[in-house]
C-alpha cells in the first residue's frame, strides 16, 4: 500500500473562518487557516460601535460570522432564548474581561429566574456538574465556551 495523497491547496474551502480549539480534539490542533484571501476591512459593514481600525480582517469577519452553538440545553424555550441572548450580550460588553460577563448573566438569571445560577465563561476548560432538571445551558460564542446552569440544592448550601 502506497502513501496517501495530502489534499492540495486548491482542494481546501474557499474560506474556513479560525473560531478556536474544538474541544474534543484538544488545544494542540491548530485551527484551521484561510484559504482564500479577506476581503478589505472597507467592504464589509462595520459592527455598531466599531471604529475604523478595529482589529485584524479576520476578528471583524469571524465576528460578523458568528453564531452561538448550543451543545446541550434541556430549559424551556423562553428561558433558552432569554440566556443565549443575555450570554451574547454580556461577552459581547465585556470582551476582555470573562469575569464581568459571568457577573452580569448570573444576577440577570438570578434576578429573572431565581437565585443559585452559576456561570462559567472562558476556554479550555472541562466541567462535571450537578444542576436542577430543565436549568442547564452548555454553548459556545466565537472561541468562548460558557456553561450556565441553576445548582441543585446541595451545591445551593440548602
Amino acid at each position: 500500500m502506497g502513501p496517501v495523497p495530502r489534499a492540495s491547496p486548491s482542494h481546501l474551502p474557499l474560506l474556513a473562518v479560525a473560531l478556536g480549539p474544538l474541544p474534543h480534539l484538544g488545544a494542540s490542533r491548530p485551527p484551521p487557516v484561510l484559504a482564500a484571501p479577506l476581503p478589505s476591512p472597507a467592504s464589509l459593514p462595520m459592527a455598531d460601535g466599531e471604529a475604523d481600525g478595529g482589529g485584524s480582517d479576520l476578528d471583524v469577519l469571524s465576528r460578523q460570522m458568528s453564531y452561538a452553538l448550543v451543545k446541550n440545553c434541556d430549559m424551556n424555550e423562553e428561558m433558552r432564548t432569554d440566556c443565549v441572548d443575555l450570554v451574547i450580550t454580556a461577552i459581547e460588553r465585556y470582551a476582555n474581561s470573562y469575569e464581568s460577563a459571568a457577573r452580569l448573566v448570573k444576577e440577570t438569571m438570578d434576578k429573572k429566574y431565581n437565585e443559585s445560577w452559576v456561570v462559567v465563561i472562558g476556554q479550555g476548560f472541562a466541567f462535571e456538574v450537578t444542576h436542577e432538571v430543565k436549568h442547564v445551558l452548555w454553548m459556545y460564542f466565537w472561541n468562548i465556551a460558557v456553561l450556565v446552569y441553576k445548582a441543585g440544592a446541595r451545591q445551593a448550601g440548602a
